[in-house]
């Protein structure tokens, strides 16, 4: 994936992406299926996640998630 992983590849559709990264295993062979040894992974499970936008001429919004038992809640908070 990292062969691959550019704002140019990002960019295209599903399809094309499928095509790049076909073209680059026959280039490179097949990924390894365990990764390095020198890698360290961790998995997240949040309860909460808030997301943040500013503008330059308006005031900057919040947005929160929480994980319920049905899924995630929205709430908007001020900025």
């Amino acid at each position: 994936l990292a062969w691959t992983n550019n704002p140019a590849t990002a960019a295209l559709p599903p399809a094309g992406r499928r095509e790049v990264w076909a073209e680059t295993v026959s280039r490179h062979g097949p990924t390894p299926q365990d990764p390095p040894d020198t890698w360290t992974g961790y998995r997240l499970r949040p309860e909460a996640v808030t997301f943040w936008r500013g503008e330059p001429d308006a005031p900057s919004h919040r947005r929160r998630f929480h994980l319920r038992p049905g899924g995630w809640l929205a709430e908007d908070l001020p900025g």
